[in-house]
């Protein structure tokens, strides 16, 4: 049986009836339970995205096979990629009976295409995950409900990328920016890094105005101006900063606790983190038992944002 359901789901050509599409789909459905579940760039989600790949050939394969069952032409498969209508194709393929008279097609050499890319992208889930921001630590350049596509680290992490590591302790995943590599010393001084004795440079900006409201995280922000009414104008200062052949903004509330600290450091193999939003970050500065980053292995670095999806500029780019 379970032959036959490989041989069929490779053979675009024939019918499926109700049952095969319905096992199809239950089937796939588990590495992309695995791979949504799983710590992204785990062994657990790599073997989820191999063994999904797999599954979604043969799934277009029987859906290939059911729309035939049903006399539908193949471009109505298009819909299997569009969320929310393709669950609604699903649920129509598995109850719709089979119509009398279906019966083999010929080959259809583009749609063996598209389901080759379709598996090529699935597998490219190897290299690339998917993040929603829930937080405001990286403000002014990522904001609440971001949506991030990153890509995995292969290299040693460099001053003043944007990286999402696992934190030591908690397993939680963190969007922060690189300010200090192994062997380096850093310090907080008035708020400003001095990174190996030198200041790192910061150019004043005219103020980063929000409107005092919620964000996906449920979370007011916090205002030099404090206090605001609910949707006023919620100021923060804002300073452009250079490291590491990176420009991007920082925001600062004026005096803060951890505008100034000890000389940290950096063991070798690990990086200091900050927050852009720096008076608003639990990063390097708090140690890990304070619920803070602390110095973080390089090995824990996952991934690097590349690219940006959100409000109000549709793509952009991670300074």
């Amino acid at each position: 049986m379970i032959a036959r359901f490989l041989s069929e789901g490779l053979d675009w050509t024939g019918v499926s009836g109700r049952l095969t599409f319905l096992f199809a789909t239950l089937l796939l459905a588990v590495p992309t339970t695995v791979i949504n579940m799983a710590r992204p760039f785990s062994l657990i989600a790599g073997l989820g995205v191999v063994v999904g790949a797999g599954l979604s050939y043969l799934w277009l394969g029987h859906l290939r096979r059911r729309l035939r069952a049903l006399k539908l032409p193949g471009w109505v498969g298009i819909a299997a990629l569009v969320p929310y209508l393709n669950l609604v194709m699903i649920l129509a393929l598995v109850l719709w009976p089979t119509r009398p008279g279906a019966r083999r097609g010929g080959e259809s050499r583009a749609y063996v295409w598209v389901g080759l890319g379709i598996v090529l992208l699935v597998l490219s889930r190897l290299l690339w995950h998917p993040f929603t921001v829930p937080a405001g630590s990286m403000k002014p350049n990522i904001l609440p409900g971001d949506y991030l596509v990153t890509l995995r680290a292969f290299s040693s992490p460099e001053r003043g990328q944007v990286v999402a590591l696992r934190h030591p302790v908690s397993d939680a995943i963190f969007l922060k920016r690189v300010v200090a590599i192994g062997g380096d010393s850093v310090q907080m001084v008035q708020g400003q890094v001095v990174l190996n004795g030198t200041p790192v440079l910061q150019t004043r900006l005219t103020d980063w105005v929000e409107p005092y409201r919620a964000t996906s995280a449920m979370a007011f922000p916090r205002c030099v101006n404090t206090p605001v009414p609910l949707d006023g104008a919620c100021i923060k200062y804002q300073a452009q900063e250079a490291l590491g052949g990176h420009e991007y903004r920082v925001l600062d509330l004026g005096p803060h606790a951890l505008d100034n600290t000890p000389v940290f450091q950096v063991p070798e193999g690990h990086v200091f983190v900050l927050g852009d939003n720096r008076d608003n970050s639990l990063d390097s500065r708090v140690a890990q038992a304070a619920g803070g980053l602390g110095f973080v292995p390089d090995a824990l670095v996952l991934a690097r944002p590349v690219l940006v999806i959100g409000w109000p500029d549709l793509f952009r780019r991670i300074p």
